[in-house]
């Protein structure tokens, strides 16, 4: 690795560890300020008839999914932000592939922020409500995850080779087989030749000796 990848790798690093920790942070104060501020009072009207503050206590998923399932939930929480981070390190640092990265540091701070809640007191505090359409309550690491989402989507059909480092232990793997394969087939067909060779070779000795002979 050379000086400018090694340091590019660095920056990658510091931006990962950086953005997830001040985002993670950014979402556990918005929900203590849930828990002080609202908790057991009535919702509070940002935007009368489409957009308030309302306290909810989730012991689901995301936007209130699998409501009683923390214990399933904080696992997979827990080996979706492993895969993530794994897959985020995948990534060539490169200032192209700035889309990839911010899709998955976004994701992996919105995982660890809920995950925070269910480890400490075995709910999420959800706070933001659009009610002037149906829509479940969530909060600040709920966003997080859906811009990530989206943002994963845009890479995946903008720039499609950059998924494609995700992948590529893979298609290596897949690849080195037949040209394995192709080698060892090249040597037999070398070693018949030359046993063909050999045998022709002995053959036309046989016969000048019978003649001389």
């Amino acid at each position: 690795m050379d000086t400018d990848m090694r340091t590019r790798r660095i920056l990658q690093i510091v931006f990962f560890v950086v953005g997830a920790a001040l985002l993670t942070i950014a979402d556990y104060e918005i929900k203590q300020w849930a828990l002080r501020s609202l908790q057991g009072k009535p919702a509070v009207d940002v935007l009368p008839g489409v957009f308030r503050f309302s306290y909810v206590e989730n012991r689901g998923a995301a936007f209130g999914i699998f409501q009683g399932k923390s214990l399933i939930l904080g696992i997979f929480s827990v080996i979706v932000g492993l895969l993530i981070a794994y897959l985020y390190f995948k990534v060539t640092p490169e200032p192209k592939n700035w889309l990839l990265e911010l899709s998955l540091l976004l994701i992996f701070a919105g995982a660890a922020g809920n995950q925070i809640d269910r480890l400490r007191q075995g709910f999420v505090v959800d706070m933001f409500e659009f009610y002037w359409f149906t829509f479940p309550v969530f909060n600040f690491a709920d966003t997080l995850i859906t811009i990530g989402a989206i943002l994963f989507g845009l890479s995946a059909i903008l720039r499609p080779k950059a998924l494609d480092q995700l992948f590529e232990g893979r298609k290596k793997d897949t690849q080195t087989e037949p040209a394995g394969q192709d080698i060892a087939i090249g040597q037999d067909n070398t070693a018949g030749q030359n046993i063909a060779v050999d045998q022709d070779n002995t053959t036309g000795q046989d016969e000048k000796d019978n003649e001389n002979g």
